[in-house]
């Protein structure tokens, strides 16, 4: 957390643009992408003096579950440390660290985070959100940065990947961040078992921060877009013609208020995102999503919080039957999927 005496901030959620994004299994590849998703948040102070006293923390976490356990194989590290690598276990809390890892690697700690699953973004369905058990570095201090977490399980043929990076930027006046993350669910073998039902992968990067305006009445102002986004989602069809449905999405957050504690007195508290699974790469561009201005605020301390929560999962096996029932609940509107008899 830093305190800036600041009269401008400048925030942007910027989509990165993922080099490259596994598709249907070709020679030499290993796994056939399902439902993958890549994305970047940046934020940017142009204009800021820190408060002396203040701290500067980030936030970067993944996770994943097959057939609803969640844990796998984790590496990370924060700053120059050594990356650290060993085992997230499947009561979602136990982390095991290599018998390889080097003097200093720095443990990461298991934590939790929202998954937004397909009902909760269908047209009249509000569904609730589900809680995945990650792992990864929270409150890391800014200056040595960046920190990484990526989460990775394969069971049997089914694979789901988690990748968060939050990396500090520093400049003559500023103290600007990128986080960068991505979620993907996929087949070892697209020949071979369907991958089961709540299978998920899900990435998050945060970072509080504090600002100072000295006098009352100075205006603060931020702005928040988002593009460049990248959802790739790919439908496969075996043998018992049932084909597999997969969804991604993405969701972030922004929230300003006064006061040394984030979530208290709470001023502005905005969020949005979507959910794809039209067969394909898809590219959204929603622009500029926050621009708030306020040259009202008294002279004090002031909050605010930013993240991108970014998630890709296999929804229910579907047969015939399902796929009726996803039609008259309105969730296949218009996007029927290819491949996919009934």
């Amino acid at each position: 957390m830093k305190f800036f005496a600041s009269t401008s901030i400048l925030l942007t959620l910027v989509g990165s643009q993922l080099a490259v994004l596994p598709g249907p299994a070709l020679g030499g590849q290993v796994t056939y992408t399902l439902a993958q998703i890549g994305g970047k948040m940046s934020v940017r102070t142009p204009v800021s003096t820190s408060w002396p006293f203040g701290t500067d923390t980030a936030n970067a976490e993944a996770g994943v579950q097959i057939a609803g356990t969640p844990g796998g194989t984790f590496t990370g590290s924060t700053g120059v440390l050594p990356v650290w690598s060993g085992t997230l276990g499947a009561n979602g809390t136990t982390l095991t660290p290599s018998a390889t890892n080097a003097v200093g690697a720095p443990a990461p700690t298991a934590g939790s985070l929202d998954y937004f699953p397909r009902g909760f973004w269908a047209a009249n369905q509000v569904g609730g959100t589900i809680k995945i058990p990650t792992a990864g570095y929270f409150n890391v201090v800014k200056d040595p940065g960046p920190a990484s977490a990526v989460l990775t399980q394969t069971t049997g043929n089914a694979t789901a990947r988690g990748s968060a990076t939050w990396t500090f930027v520093p400049g003559l006046i500023n103290n600007d961040w990128d986080g960068v993350e991505s979620a993907r669910v996929a087949m070892v073998n697209p020949a071979g078992a369907a991958i089961p039902a709540n299978t998920r992968a899900v990435s998050n990067v945060s970072d509080p921060l504090f600002f100072y305006l000295p006098v009352d009445n100075e205006p603060l102002t931020f702005q928040v877009s988002l593009a460049d986004l990248r959802v790739e989602i790919e439908g496969i069809t075996g043998s018992t013609e049932t084909g597999q449905f997969a969804d991604a999405y993405y969701r972030w957050t922004v929230m300003f208020g006064a006061g040394e504690i984030p979530g208290e007195n709470v001023l502005l508290s905005q969020n949005g995102g979507d959910d794809y699974f039209d067969l394909g790469i898809t590219t959204p561009n929603p622009g500029t999503v926050v621009d708030y201005t306020n040259n009202t605020l008294s002279a004090g301390v002031y909050w605010m919080t930013a993240d991108l929560n970014l998630g890709a999962e296999i929804i229910a096996e579907p047969g015939s039957l399902a796929l009726l029932a996803l039609g008259l609940a309105g969730l296949s509107a218009g996007r029927r999927r290819a491949g996919l008899k009934i």
